[in-house]
């Protein structure tokens, strides 16, 4: 009965628990292995609800008011509370709090000097997660203590650092192997860092260690990466095409990323239609969709732009602005001008560039007058730019009979953005008007 009891004080004291919490809680000091059990879950819950402080106020309580003696898991999950919060001096406090327990087995104590390595590294202390793993890597010639630590780089943007440990204490030394995880972290870098060579040596130890038999995603996904990010992009395809049954939808992404970047937007437009084609269970998202929309902006072509359009699930155009705001640009460019004037006007976050893309299409449709009228409408409502100015005058430029109106806008330009090409703009509009000495004075 006592039992129920206390485990009911715990539940109810940490509903609104803090850290900051002074309140006692009249339980006796000895513990049970079923209390423990019921509080490392529900650590685990507020873990898993994204709630961290209030395992940190549960840890707090039982270590310091009732004497509650951590285990193993316990200091798991507070570890991991901890990299939630990011507050250095509560991290200090649970790694010192590990370091003083002397009833730790030495392989506990090992593993948690792993989590605390990936504590610091998640909070941005890499100097203080360099130190566990110093001071750890002589115990044992351990993957994972090494993952953890080119995880740890990576997460801070040092990936320059993963490669050299990488070198140094694994590729020179050649005491331990690669498996999956330390693998995916060293690929990773290589992207990163556009290390091909390093890169193309992890992906002939993962063959040699068969990493990928059975099929490993992620790890097929971050080689694929990496030769893209090299620019080794037939690299990448070959192994698609070899991994294509087990592809992913951040697999399709990332090689069309890469087509993109080389201006192959027919090879996007490929992939889109082999993944529509397949019998696959693969949900394209909307960040897939984006490179398939941009794939057809770069091509300019309407019955692309309409079949790509109809082709989105319309839940996905209606919860992500990128994608509105994409779509938008794709039919400006594909001179489906109408189209992008309607997307526009429903639009709840108007931005310059979008705006600047829809003026461009009306602008090399000769729908000058409908610029004009688009920017009277808008410019109280947005910050209007360089990039605005300059492309009204240009719908001006394509559209006759607008010299009085370009003039209009010409006296609103802030100083600032009066730039040569503003200037070049103006100047032309002048010219073909015959207006040569309005033009010296632009000059």
């Amino acid at each position: 009965m006592q039992y129920f009891r206390r485990l009911s004080i715990i539940r109810a004291s940490f509903r609104f628990l803090s850290l900051s919490s002074s309140s006692i809680v009249n339980v006796h000091a000895s513990t049970t292995h079923e209390e423990l059990y019921e509080i490392n879950k529900l650590m685990n819950n507020y873990n898993n609800s994204h709630v961290p402080i209030r395992t940190v106020a549960l840890f707090e309580w039982m270590s310091n008011i009732i004497n509650l003696k951590p285990d193993f898991i316990c200091y798991t999950q507070i570890i991991r509370a901890c990299g939630e919060i990011n507050n250095l001096k509560i991290c200090q406090k649970i790694h010192e709090f590990i370091d003083k327990d002397q009833t730790l087995q030495s392989k506990e104590y090992y593993q948690l000097q792993i989590k605390l390595i990936y504590m610091y590294a998640k909070i941005k202390h890499i100097e203080l997660a360099e130190q566990i793993f110093q001071q750890t890597k002589n115990r044992s010639f351990d993957i994972n203590l090494y993952g953890t630590m080119f995880k740890g780089y990576n997460m801070n943007g040092q990936s320059e650092k993963t490669i050299r440990l990488f070198e140094n204490e694994i590729l020179n030394k050649k005491t331990i192997e690669l498996d999956a995880i330390s693998a995916t972290c060293v690929l990773s870098a290589c992207s990163s860092s556009h290390r091909l060579d390093i890169g193309h040596h992890i992906y002939n130890e993962v063959v040699r260690l068969k990493l990928l038999d059975p099929p490993n995603i992620r790890l097929a996904t971050a080689i694929i990466d990496m030769y893209c990010n090299c620019g080794s992009i037939d690299r990448a395809r070959k192994l698609f095409d070899q991994l294509l049954p087990i592809a992913d939808h951040i697999t399709y992404s990332i090689l069309m990323k890469a087509y993109l970047s080389i201006n192959q937007p027919t090879q996007v437009l490929s992939l889109f239609h082999q993944l529509q084609s397949s019998s696959s269970s693969i949900s394209p998202d909307a960040v897939l969709y984006l490179h398939v929309i941009n794939a057809c902006q770069q091509l300019g072509l309407p019955h692309q732009a309409e079949n790509i359009h109809r082709a989105i699930p319309s839940f996905i155009i209606e919860k992500n602005l990128s994608v509105q705001t994409a779509l938008i640009n794709m039919h400006s460019h594909c001179l489906q001008v109408n189209e992008a004037y309607r997307l526009f006007s429903l639009l709840k976050q108007k931005d310059n560039h979008t705006l600047a893309n829809l003026i461009h299409g009306l602008a090399i449709n000769g729908q000058g007058q409908r610029a004009l009228k688009l920017f009277e409408d808008i410019k109280s409502e947005l910050k209007i730019n360089e990039q605005i100015y300059k492309m009204i005058l240009y719908a001006c430029k394509f559209t006759e009979g607008l010299v009085d109106e370009t003039r209009k806008i010409y006296k609103i330009i802030p100083e600032k953005y009066k730039t040569p090409d503003i200037a070049s703009i103006m100047v032309s509009i002048l010219a073909r008007a015959s207006l040569f000495d309005e033009c010296h004075s632009v000059i």
